[in-house]
């Protein structure tokens, strides 16, 4: 349950930031808990991975709570880096209102 309520906060963080630059709402949202999950799924195999190369058949002895609570801040960790990278690239692209389509191409006071 804490696990939804966690992707429900990531997805509407994220869709609140593509709201304010305005990009692509719902897809910058889903975006954002597909991150989370990446890292997760990235950091669970490259702990599986160094724990079978340090001492092997150590990972039969790894309880699933313990495994998750070095996996999830990776996640957390990657979510936030995406977020930041996306709001410090949206922050560079100026975008232009145009009132009508007479205004197109007219030097910008």
């Amino acid at each position: 349950m804490l696990g939804l309520i966690f992707l429900y906060f990531v997805g509407r963080a994220f869709y609140r930031l593509a709201e304010l630059y305005k990009q692509n709402k719902w897809l910058y949202g889903i975006l954002g808990v597909v991150v989370y999950y990446a890292g997760i799924i990235f950091s669970a195999f490259a702990i599986g991975l160094i724990s079978e190369l340090v001492s092997p058949g150590s990972i039969d002895g790894f309880e699933e709570s313990g495994f998750a609570l070095l996996t999830v801040p990776i996640g957390i960790l990657c979510c936030w880096g995406f977020y930041k990278l996306l709001e410090h690239k949206w922050k560079k692209i100026v975008v232009v209102e145009i009132e009508s389509i007479d205004e197109i191409g007219k030097a910008v006071d």
